[in-house]
């Protein structure tokens, strides 16, 4: 899979993840989503250099390292109640989404092999 293969399919999985994540309002992650998917497009639009996908790659990945990072985090809705969180309605690929958007940031890292 080429570069720009590889940013394309980051772009449409960055605008489903954002999608998700706008469903929550107080989700403090989605304005650096939003602005991931915008430089995604730039760079589409524009043409890129392989430091313009190693810094785009590391603005994505740099969110889920460490203790209160975005690992931690999950769209829900606490009920006091109960003292438990549910899934936030339309949120259910959230995991499957979040996976695939690092996996993809992580292959604009890889080098090709040359023919």
């Amino acid at each position: 899979m080429n570069k720009l293969t590889k940013l394309n399919k980051l772009k449409n999985a960055l605008a489903k993840f954002v999608a998700i994540l706008e469903l929550d309002p107080n989700c403090q992650w989605t304005k650096g989503f939003k602005s991931d998917l915008s430089r995604c497009e730039e760079l589409i639009q524009n043409g890129y250099t392989a430091d313009d996908l190693r810094s785009l790659s590391s603005s994505i990945t740099y969110v889920f390292k460490g203790m209160g990072s975005f690992n931690d985090y999950g769209p829900g809705i606490y009920h006091p109640e109960t003292g438990r969180y549910s899934p936030i309605p339309g949120t259910e690929n959230f995991d499957k989404i979040k996976n695939e958007v690092f996996d993809l940031a992580i292959l604009l890292r890889a080098i090709e092999p040359t023919a």
